[in-house]
C-alpha cells in the first residue's frame, strides 16, 4: 500500500473514530472500508486499533476521558453492588464482633470448669469432657491448678499449660503431646504411658514425677538434669540423641509392676539366692 491510499485509509479511520460508542455502526464502515481498499476485514480491524492506540497515547485528553469513562463505570458497578457490598460488610462485622464474643464466652466456662474442678480429689468424666472440648476450641488454660486429681486418659494435646500446678495429679495414658508446659509445677505427677510427645518442658519441675513409660521424644527444651530429679526416668522413651545425653547410668529398664528398678553404672552384684523354707 502507497502513502497515498495509507493517508487515505487514515482519513476514512478517522471519520469512524467517532462512532466508537456505536459499535454496531463502526465495524460496517470497518466493513465498508476493507471492501474499499481490497483488505481482508480482521487487517483492517487490527490496523484501526492500531490507529485508536496511538491516538490514544498522543492526545492525553483521550486519556483522560479514558480514565474517566473506566472511573465512571467503576462507580456504576458499585452503585448497582451496593446492596451485596452492604451485606458483605455486615457479615464480616458480624463473624468479628461474634468471634470476640465467642473468646469471652469460652474463657468464662473454662474459669467455671476450672473452680468446680477444685472440690475434691475426684473430677467426673464429664468435666473433664468438657475441659477436653474448651481446649480443643483454644481456651486459655495457663496458670491452671489442679492439686491432687485424677486426670488418667485426660486429652490435652497442644493445650496451653504454661505456668500450671498440676503436683501430685494422676495423669496416667494422659495425652499432652505438644503441650505448652513451660514453667509448670508437675511436682509428683504420675505419667504413667503418658504421651509428652514434642511437648515445651522448658523450667518445667519434674521432681518426683513418674515417668514410667512416658513418652518425651521430640519434647522441647527438656534437660538431663531436670529428667533426673524424677522417678522412674530411666523407663520413659526419648530420642536417642537425648538418651545419649542421659549417660550410661540405665542400660536397661525392668519394670515389676509398672515401676523401673534403676541401677546406677558399677560392677554387678552377685545375685543373692532366696530359699523358701517349709
Amino acid at each position: 500500500m502507497d502513502d497515498h491510499k495509507l493517508s487515505q485509509l487514515q482519513q476514512r479511520f478517522a471519520e469512524i473514530y467517532s462512532l466508537r460508542r456505536n459499535l454496531l455502526r463502526r465495524d460496517y464502515a470497518l466493513v465498508q472500508i476493507a471492501r474499499q481498499f481490497d483488505l481482508p476485514t480482521v487487517s483492517c480491524r487490527r490496523m484501526f486499533y492500531a490507529y485508536c492506540t496511538q491516538r490514544w497515547l498522543n492526545d492525553p485528553w483521550l486519556r483522560l476521558e479514558k480514565w474517566s469513562e473506566s472511573l465512571s463505570r467503576l462507580a456504576l458497578f458499585l452503585f448497582n453492588r451496593a446492596e451485596s457490598i452492604a451485606i458483605a460488610a455486615s457479615l464480616v462485622l458480624y463473624f468479628t464482633v461474634d468471634a470476640h464474643e465467642r473468646q469471652k464466652r469460652v474463657r468464662y466456662e473454662t474459669l467455671q470448669v476450672i473452680y468446680s474442678m477444685q472440690e475434691g480429689p475426684k473430677i467426673s468424666k464429664a468435666r473433664i469432657k468438657i475441659l477436653e472440648t474448651l481446649n480443643a476450641d483454644r481456651a486459655d488454660l495457663t496458670t491452671l491448678v489442679l492439686v491432687d486429681k485424677s486426670l488418667t486418659n485426660i486429652d490435652l494435646e497442644r493445650a496451653n499449660l504454661q505456668g500450671a500446678i498440676l503436683n501430685g495429679s494422676e495423669l496416667q495414658e494422659a495425652n499432652l503431646g505438644r503441650a505448652n508446659l513451660r514453667a509448670a509445677e508437675l511436682i509428683a505427677v504420675n505419667f504413667l504411658n503418658a504421651n509428652l510427645r514434642g511437648a515445651e518442658l522448658q523450667g518445667a519441675v519434674l521432681q518426683d514425677a513418674d515417668l514410667d513409660g512416658a513418652d518425651l521424644r521430640g519434647a522441647q527444651h527438656l534437660d538431663p538434669e531436670q529428667v533426673k530429679l524424677a522417678k522412674n526416668w530411666a523407663c520413659a522413651r526419648y530420642d536417642e540423641a537425648f538418651r545419649r545425653q542421659l549417660g550410661r547410668a540405665v542400660l536397661t529398664c525392668q519394670t515389676s509392676d509398672r515401676k523401673a528398678a534403676v541401677r546406677e553404672t558399677q560392677p554387678d552384684r552377685p545375685t543373692s539366692t532366696v530359699t523358701t523354707l517349709r
